[in-house]
C-alpha cells in the first residue's frame, strides 16, 4: 500500500530531479553563449584587423598610385619636352649655325690679309672690328635666348611645384600617420630632375656636331645667370 509520506518523496526526488536538469541545461546553455560571444568578438575582431591592414594598404596604394602619376606627368612633353621649349632650341641652334657659318667666312678671309699679300693695319683693323660685331651680336642673341628659355623654365617650374604641392596633399591625406608621411621621403629634384633644360644646352645638345659650336653659347649662359 502505498502512503501519503512515501508518494511526497517521491514527487519531490522527482522534482529534485528535474531541477537538477533544469540547472544543467541552464549552465550547458550558459557555456554554450558564452562560448558562442568569444566566438563571435574573436570573429569581429580578426574581421576587423583584417579591414585595418587593408584599408592600410589601400591607402598605401593610393599614395603610391597619386606618386606614379605625378612622376608619369612630369616625364610628359608638357614638362619634359614643352612645344614651346623646343621651338626656342631650334631657334637658337639656327641661330648658331648661321653665325658660325660667317666667322668661318670672316676667318676664311684671314688669308687674304696676311703677309706678304695684301697686307695693311686699316684691313687688319676693318677684319678685327667686323669679328667683334659678329661675336657682339652672337653673344646678344645667346643672352636673349637664354633669357626666353629661362622665362619659358620658371614658368614649367611653377607649374611643377603647384603639382607637387596637390601630391603632398593627396600623400597626406592616405598615408596612416602624417608626421612619418611618404612626403618627407620625396626629393623634389629627384622628382623634377629631367625637366630642368639648362642640363640640356650644356650638354651640347643644342649645338651642332662641328667642333665646339657650343662653347661660345656655354660661356654666355654662364655669363648671364
Amino acid at each position: 500500500m502505498v502512503t501519503d509520506g512515501k508518494i511526497e518523496r517521491q514527487v519531490e526526488e522527482e522534482s529534485l530531479s528535474v531541477d537538477r536538469t533544469i540547472l544543467i541545461n541552464r549552465r550547458a546553455h550558459a557555456d554554450l553563449l558564452k562560448k558562442l560571444k568569444l566566438r563571435e568578438v574573436q570573429l569581429e575582431s580578426e574581421r576587423l584587423e583584417l579591414w585595418e591592414k587593408s584599408f592600410i594598404r589601400w591607402r598605401s596604394l593610393k599614395a603610391k598610385f597619386k606618386i606614379d602619376q605625378f612622376k608619369l606627368r612630369l616625364a610628359t612633353d608638357e614638362f619634359a619636352a614643352p612645344p614651346q621649349r623646343q621651338s626656342m632650341l631650334h631657334a637658337l641652334q639656327g641661330d648658331q649655325e648661321r653665325t658660325y657659318q660667317t666667322l668661318t667666312e670672316q676667318y676664311s678671309k684671314l688669308q687674304s690679309i696676311l703677309p706678304p699679300s695684301h697686307f695693311s693695319e686699316s684691313v687688319a683693323t676693318r677684319w678685327g672690328t667686323h669679328l667683334k660685331i659678329i661675336a657682339n651680336e652672337w653673344l646678344e642673341r645667346v643672352v636673349r635666348h637664354c633669357g626666353r628659355l629661362k622665362e619659358q623654365e620658371v614658368e614649367i617650374d611653377k607649374n611643377a611645384q603647384g603639382l607637387y604641392v596637390l601630391l603632398e596633399e593627396d600623400v597626406r591625406k592616405y598615408e596612416e600617420n602624417p608626421t612619418d608621411s611618404t612626403v618627407a621621403s620625396l626629393q623634389v629634384s629627384e622628382l623634377m630632375s629631367f625637366i630642368g633644360w639648362q642640363s640640356y644646352l650644356l650638354s651640347g645638345k643644342a649645338s651642332t656636331s662641328t667642333g665646339d659650336r657650343g662653347t661660345v653659347l656655354h660661356a654666355a649662359y654662364h655669363q648671364f645667370n
